[in-house]
C-alpha cells in the first residue's frame, strides 16, 4: 500500500493521508474547502469548486485523474444546495459521471464546511502490469 500526504508541512506524521493506493484502487480522504490562510470560503459553489480542485490534485499525486474516478461520496449540510453543487459537478465530470452517493449530514468537521467529497479511483498504471502497489 502507498500513502499520499501522510506527513504534514513540518515533516511530522499527519493525522490522516490524503489518499491511499493499493491493488489497483485509489481511495481519497474526505476533502473539504479551506483557503491556504485557513479560512473556509463562503457558499456552496466556491466550496464545491475548491473541493474538486483538491480532488484533482490528490489524484494527480497518486498518478490518476478525474477520468479514473469510479465512485464519489458526497456529504452536504443542506440538500437545497444540490442544484448548484450539480452544476459544478457537471463541470468536473462533463461526460460519463462516476457512480455517486449523496448524503445529507447534520454537520461536518468545521461548522463552516458545506460539503465534503471522497472518491475511489482506478489506478491507471494497474492495467499496465504495475501490480507492485
Amino acid at each position: 500500500m502507498e500513502l499520499f500526504g501522510s506527513v504534514d508541512g513540518s515533516g511530522n506524521p499527519a493525522l490522516l493521508s490524503r489518499a491511499a493506493k493499493a491493488n489497483g484502487l485509489i481511495y481519497t480522504a474526505g476533502l473539504t474547502a479551506r483557503d491556504p490562510d485557513g479560512t473556509v470560503p463562503k457558499g456552496i459553489k466556491v466550496q464545491t469548486e475548491m473541493v474538486f480542485e483538491r480532488l484533482e490534485s490528490v489524484l494527480k499525486e497518486a498518478g490518476a485523474s478525474l477520468r479514473d474516478v469510479m465512485k464519489v461520496n458526497i456529504f452536504v449540510v443542506d440538500l437545497r444546495d444540490l442544484p448548484i453543487m450539480n452544476d459544478v459537478y457537471r463541470e468536473f465530470f462533463p461526460e460519463a459521471a462516476p457512480a455517486r452517493a449523496m448524503v445529507q449530514v447534520a454537520g461536518l468537521a468545521d461548522r463552516d464546511y458545506l460539503i465534503e467529497i471522497e472518491a475511489i479511483a482506478q489506478d491507471p498504471e494497474w492495467d499496465k502490469g504495475d501490480r507492485g502497489a
